[in-house]
């Protein structure tokens, strides 16, 4: 087998799983979003929106970059255990006291804000979901290069969520327990990616000082480009529900979500690339994929002005057709979106 061949067999080993795990983080949403919207209502949905925004941009703060630098240096360094498993104790040091951070922050908000007075308590069990997405290893397995354990343990927390909602979301008074099934569903993979880590034989070293500081230095070029990035994207829902009224924040966040449907299923490809290109800097399949990328993209755009309108009366229901039109403007920015992605990190 030629080297090239070999290079797109193990792109594919990486990008398959991701795929995989890409489609069901999205197909259980979607699977629960007609419920929600209709038992809800457009007012407590755009509450709930603006609730998984706060989350979103807590995690790019508790993540600090480390999904982007830790893919890198365990990719580097995969065959120096004991290694890691420092440079693993530092990165959940940093993250501890980030947690403690974002927390601090969280409970101040609560308390001077007027706006969301009678969801507080809502806003309040997010910190369950931050807590469990910032102890997630998605970055460590990503680093060897193994998306199976991703794919298996967000495919159970995705379950456990989609179980607890319909379980216990019966009415608008059940409000909290939307971020209180999120937050366990995220509970349960970060305990078993933490197991399976162990299982692997890595674990946690404790890290000397002069480590943790050099991580946290590294890893803050990355934090900073995240940080720009979702000031644009997961961002945006946390800083319309600031100024606008939650039914808007509704219409705003249902098409971010079905932009956020189509990006999800081109991620898996800078994700796999990134730690592929590391190593290989097989540039020749890079701007192949970025090709292909570009061609789905206008695909994608055609099908979502022909269908948006019906795709948004069955997935949300008739209150949120005014979604439409910011569909649209989502759907030519993911043209851009997604190849830029690809000439960043993996480039």
């Amino acid at each position: 087998m030629s080297n090239t061949k070999k290079n797109i067999a193990r792109l594919s080993k990486s990008v398959g799983p991701l795929l995989f795990l890409q489609i069901a983080n999205y197909i259980f949403p979607f699977l629960v979003l007609p419920y929600l919207t209709r038992v809800l209502g457009v007012d407590l949905y755009g509450v709930v929106a603006f609730g998984l925004a706060m989350t979103q941009l807590a995690y790019v703060v508790t993540d600090f970059g480390f999904s982007l630098y830790a893919t890198y240096f365990i990719s580097k360094f995969r065959s120096k255990k004991i290694l890691i498993k420092s440079f693993i104790g530092a990165i959940f040091v940093i993250k501890v006291f980030l947690l403690l951070f974002v927390a601090l922050l969280i409970v101040i908000f609560i308390h001077v804000d007027s706006k969301y007075k009678d969801y507080h308590l809502f806003l309040l069990f997010n910190l369950i979901a931050i807590l469990g997405q910032t102890f997630q290893p998605i970055w460590f397995f990503q680093g060897i290069e193994r998306m199976l354990p991703i794919t298996i343990y967000s495919f159970v927390s995705r379950t456990f969520y989609l179980a607890l909602i319909f379980a216990f979301v019966k009415s608008s008074e059940d409000l909290v327990w939307v971020s209180i099934s999120n937050g366990v569903s995220h509970l349960i993979a970060a305990i078993i990616g933490l197991i399976m880590i162990a299982q692997m034989g890595y674990g946690v070293n404790r890290p000397k000082l002069k480590l943790i500081y050099t991580v946290f230095k590294r890893s803050l070029d990355f934090f900073w480009s995240r940080a720009a990035v979702t000031s644009y994207t997961s961002g945006a829902v946390f800083f319309v529900g600031l100024i606008a009224k939650p039914d808007q924040v509704a219409l705003y966040s249902a098409a971010e979500q079905l932009y956020k449907a189509a990006q999800s299923l081109m991620s898996p490809l800078p994700q796999a690339l990134y730690p592929f290109m590391a190593q290989t800097k097989n540039y020749k399949i890079l701007f192949k994929v970025a090709l292909g990328t570009v061609l789905i993209g206008i695909i994608g755009i055609i099908i979502g002005i022909i269908f948006g309108k019906e795709i948004i009366l069955i997935i949300y229901g008739e209150e949120f057709i005014g979604a439409y039109h910011i569909l649209i403007v989502f759907l030519f920015i993911l043209l851009v979106n997604v190849p830029s992605v690809l000439f960043g990190y993996p480039l």
